[in-house]
């Protein structure tokens, strides 16, 4: 993704004042997906949640002038670490608590 964003900031150069940059945030969860009817309250709040914190972690990299954001459940998740990472608490939009994520900077 890195290299494909390089060849646009090329090819882009005299027509663009700032280079592109491009960076991922990345979560994990259960969601549900099809027709919702008896499901309880509850879950729904879930589902949202899931959805919501995965499209406010896609707007992180910048805040952070990183390549990858994830979320520390997706590494709890998986099982693995990211030793060159950065562990930060961050407050996201209309949350009451912090939220871990481990950040990884731009490599040039």
């Amino acid at each position: 993704m890195q290299s494909r964003g390089e060849d646009i900031n090329a090819s882009t150069e005299d027509d663009l004042p700032e280079r592109l940059r491009l960076g991922l945030g990345i979560h994990v969860g259960s969601v549900i997906v099809g027709e919702i009817d008896q499901v309880k309250a509850s879950q729904i709040s879930e589902l949202v949640e899931v959805v919501y914190l995965s499209s406010q972690l896609k707007k992180r990299p910048k805040e952070f002038d990183a390549e990858l954001i994830v979320s520390h459940l997706l590494l709890e998740y998986a099982g693995k670490r990211l030793p060159d990472g950065e562990t930060h608490e961050t407050f996201l939009k209309g949350g009451r608590n912090p939220f871990r994520v481990i950040v990884l900077r731009d490599s040039d």
